[in-house]
């Protein structure tokens, strides 16, 4: 026998004062006592229902978490490429070797998505000196992924690359002239 007060208890803690537990439409009264065969069923059954919603938002919180590590993931796997790309350039511009650098917009790498960003696709094909930001939307980014800046719209998720540019292209796109060519190429001060 199930006290009637412990299933008044139950009722409360399930936020349902005034209907009861069992099946029928009584109420047990304050000294009664009910069967634990009928009550035990329908408090499960209550205590299954109360935790379908819960079950749904744990489900939920799960896939927003693991949405929430992919873009993290994604974010700090692209800052980290593009940064040492950046700094190779570096190296590269004061050895000689290469003057400009060039922002590739994921739209355009295989295979294409149709997830980029307008600004990233604007900046496609934009070429710098090296050590020199590109302008992307309304933001100043040294390299695609630059966290510098603080422009969360700009960096977070962004899968675009940096790609280097030799000199020979840079000559023939007219970035720099036959003369600075020809020094940098024989090994002289690119100054």
């Amino acid at each position: 026998m199930i006290p009637s007060r412990l299933i008044i208890l139950l009722d409360e803690l399930a936020g349902d004062e005034g209907r009861p537990l069992t099946p029928g439409p009584y109420r047990i009264a304050a000294g009664g006592t009910q069967t634990a065969g009928a009550t035990t069923g329908t408090v499960q059954g209550r205590v299954l229902q109360a935790l379908g919603p819960l079950k749904e938002a744990t489900a939920e919180q799960f896939r927003q978490a693991n949405t929430r590590s992919l873009a993290i993931a994604r974010t700090e796997t692209s800052f980290l490429d593009n940064r040492a790309k950046y700094l190779m350039h570096l190296t590269a511009r004061d050895r000689g070797e290469m003057l400009s650098h060039e922002w590739v917009a994921s739209s355009l790498q295989s295979p294409p998505t149709g997830r980029t960003r307008a600004s990233h696709v604007q900046a496609d094909g934009q070429v710098v000196p090296i050590g020199q930001s590109f302008s992307v939307g309304s933001a100043n980014l040294l390299h695609p992924g630059d966290k510098s800046t603080g422009a969360l719209g700009e960096f977070i998720n962004c899968r675009c690359s940096l790609r280097g540019r030799r000199l020979q292209r840079d000559l023939q796109d007219g970035l720099i002239d036959q003369e600075t060519f020809d020094r940098l190429e024989f090994g002289e001060d690119p100054a």
